[in-house]
């Protein structure tokens, strides 16, 4: 697989998605294959209409027997047969594998659509596309698919499950995640106690309300964005608005006073290596370490925190690999963990995206236990 993928990239700067929506079952059964008279093959169950393969002449119903005249079955990698026994007849489909078209206005497959998740909600959405309609049976309706519901979380809480379709958001239409990601984060920002959700579930209308914990509510957290390329940004953001902190995102200049937050949290990035020698970074994650607030960083950020800290000799701090070096020349104590704390500093590498989640479940407690 990875020499293919390495073919497809050197020959079009991606990986091309092979577009054939045909629905089958992974091999046809004793009783079914003697209900359709047939010894082998792969039944058609469902053809996207206009799809690649319903051109080259596809259609629900089919049992395909041959490829390339060679028997086939659902391990081989198409002589169709259609109708009923008695009248049934061979149907040669010559097709050729087309590049699956990416999702117009997302500009991703749809094997690519990513989860947005609230963690501090337990909840997850994801943009609705024809072939979630198709696999989960859902209603025409505009909105955004919820793909996480934890029950012991306000998700759970609110009565929402898997595959309802969020319609509207304080009574507001949100018929892309784009759109329900707005109007969500308003009402975190102005921390609403029951946020009203209407809610498509097969063909009924549902009205619940979400109530989040706001556990840092009375937390003030500066969110320190490096000049480019920063990593996260987005997640790091979502989550603190979702557990209720009061949010300054910013660059390095727009923070007086570091003793001014309770948080001081530098975003991570191989831009973020500009953090380190930034004289504004410099003093205020040294105001806030006097101030004995939390400091917390994402990836090479955490350099930042170690040149600033006076005392920062001994003490417990991770960041990526190749960023290491600097640490142990500060003395730190460089751990490789891939989250680290000691009950004031939090810092991760910040490798992947559930690492950066670890983090921020570190980080809320810590702050927690600080405010």
């Amino acid at each position: 697989m990875a020499l293919v993928l390495k073919d497809s990239y050197l020959a079009h700067g991606r990986f091309v998605r092979a577009d054939l929506p045909a629905y089958a079952t992974s091999e046809l059964y004793a009783d079914l294959a003697r209900a359709l008279d047939v010894e082998r093959g792969i039944l058609v169950t469902a053809v996207l209409p206009q799809s690649s393969a319903y051109r080259a002449g596809l259609r629900e119903g089919d049992v395909i027997v041959e490829t390339d005249g060679r028997p086939c079955s659902a391990r081989t990698r198409a002589d169709v047969l259609r109708g009923p026994a008695g009248a049934r007849k061979h149907v040669a489909i010559k097709a050729k594998l087309e590049a699956m078209e990416r999702i117009p206005k997302y500009g991703l497959h749809a094997g690519e659509i990513v989860e947005n998740r609230y963690d501090a909600l337990g909840l997850g959405v994801r943009q609705i596309v024809t072939t979630s309609r198709i696999l989960y049976a859902l209603p025409g309706v505009n909105g955004v698919l919820v793909s996480t519901a934890r029950p012991a979380d306000p998700a759970g809480k609110a009565g929402l499950k898997e595959n309802d379709i969020i319609t509207h958001v304080g009574g507001r239409p949100t018929p892309d995640v784009a759109t329900f990601q707005r109007e969500l984060e308003a009402q975190l920002a102005g921390r609403t106690r029951a946020i009203e959700l209407t809610v498509a579930r097969g063909k009924a209308t549902l009205a619940t309300a979400l109530a989040p914990f706001y556990g840092l509510r009375h937390t003030k957290v500066a969110l320190i964005v490096p000049p480019k390329d920063p990593e996260y940004l987005d997640l790091l953001r979502r989550e603190l608005l979702a557990s209720g902190a009061s949010l300054t995102v910013t660059a390095p200049r727009g923070v007086h006073t570091g003793s001014d937050y309770d948080v001081i949290l530098l975003a991570g990035g191989a831009g973020s290596r500009a953090l380190r020698a930034d004289a504004d970074v410099l003093r205020l994650v040294g105001e806030a370490a006097a101030a004995k607030k939390t400091l917390a960083a994402v990836g090479p950020a955490v350099v930042a925190l170690a040149n600033a800290i006076p005392d920062i000799a001994g003490k417990k701090l991770t960041t990526t690999k190749e960023d290491s070096a600097d640490l142990i020349r500060r003395k730190a104590n460089y751990t490789g963990k891939a989250v680290e704390t000691d009950g004031q500093i939090v810092t991760t590498t910040g490798f992947d995206r559930a690492t950066v989640r670890a983090f921020l479940k570190a980080l809320y407690r810590i702050a927690l236990n600080n405010g």
